[in-house]
């Protein structure tokens, strides 16, 4: 666990104008998903650390105590990388300019969602007419169909088409994962 890291997210999303129990959801999720973003910075930078040291060290490891400073700057270097990405592009005169509701943070990354094309809207529950009366899923897919559209990447032709498949595949895995880790985070609370 970062310490601060709940509150730094606490103050970073004050102002989204969400109820309490909507405003605690997502500072458990988003503090959960950047403790493990610090988690994987902080293992990458133990790594990299690690092998300068020995580099620079003709080839020795470094001792107990060199690998306990190296362990200390690494997850000092990821804490601090997280609230760099935290607090990134935010003033303290930011508003939100619309009212916003938990229906808009996706699970998965706790931020707004990004707005889609309206073709794409209309083109998600054509291909997955069986997940109409699903948000999460919708969203979700609109999101990744956006993001292969941005990329030039082909879009499925129909619901028959073994990408919509695919897709739909990738969607539920992402949804079972984040539901997964609100589990993880409920079981958590005292």
């Amino acid at each position: 666990m970062v310490m601060g890291l709940r509150e730094s997210v606490r103050e970073r999303y004050a102002q989204l104008g969400l109820d309490q129990e909507q405003f605690e959801e997502l500072i458990a999720t988003k503090t959960a998903e950047l403790e493990l973003l610090a988690d994987q910075i902080a293992y990458d930078n133990r790594i990299s650390m690690t092998r300068s040291w020995t580099s620079s060290h003709n080839g020795q490891p470094p001792g107990f105590m060199e690998q306990a400073e190296i362990n200390k700057q690494a997850q000092q270097s990821a804490v601090e990388a997280v609230l760099t990405q935290l607090w990134e592009g935010h003033s303290e005169d930011d508003e939100p300019e619309t009212e916003m509701t938990l229906d808009w943070v996706p699970h998965n990354d706790g931020g707004p969602l990004p707005p889609t094309d309206p073709e794409i809207e209309e083109l998600a529950p054509k291909l997955w007419p069986d997940r109409v009366n699903d948000p999460r899923f919708l969203a979700r897919a609109e999101m990744l169909l956006s993001e292969r559209d941005a990329a030039g990447l082909s879009l499925p032709e129909g619901p028959s088409d073994p990408l919509s498949r695919r897709l739909a595949e990738t969607v539920l895995a992402e949804l079972a994962d984040s539901d997964a880790m609100h589990e993880r985070l409920r079981a958590q609370k005292p």
